[in-house]
């Protein structure tokens, strides 16, 4: 159990993986949200995103980038599925714990303003600390593909 008792893996890049590019990088939190999500390297993680328009230490519209991902086509081998939550009024909104209490299976991409990390079966895989009642502006479920049965 982590700082405010939400379930947390301090997750900078996988052990043992290429991850050369990580130690010169910083405003990569879109990197290794990608990378936890959809269990890739840190360097492909980051190719993606720099094929997308990601520039060298700055940070990146996660959510831009996932929306046009959205149109059938898959990501890794992954589909996504936006979640929607009414954030407009009090009492309704959806934070950070709300999130992992509710969603304690499957693999989830999580924005909260200015931030974005992973949420794999309930746990929050970041490299920062995550305040439980943040409010989350959006996330993204992280799907695999079902196989057609004839």
């Amino acid at each position: 159990m982590a700082r405010y008792n939400l379930p947390m893996v301090k997750d900078y890049g996988k052990e043992g993986q290429d991850s050369s590019l990580r130690e010169e990088e910083h405003g990569d939190c879109t990197v290794r949200s990608l990378m936890n999500s959809m269990n890739v390297s840190y360097n492909y993680a980051h190719e993606i995103l720099r094929l997308a328009g990601r520039k060298n230490g700055k940070g990146f519209y996660m959510t831009e980038f996932l929306h046009k991902c959205m149109d059938g086509n898959s990501l890794v081998g992954y589909y996504l599925k936006e979640m929607h939550f009414q954030n407009w009024y009090p009492g309704a909104k959806m934070t950070i714990r709300k999130f992992v209490e509710k969603y304690n299976k499957g693999r989830f991409i999580v924005i909260r303003k200015g931030h974005a990390f992973a949420v794999i079966d309930g746990v929050i895989h970041d490299s920062t600390w995550n305040t439980p009642n943040m409010w989350i502006h959006h996330a993204f479920r992280v799907v695999e593909p079902q196989p057609i049965e004839e």
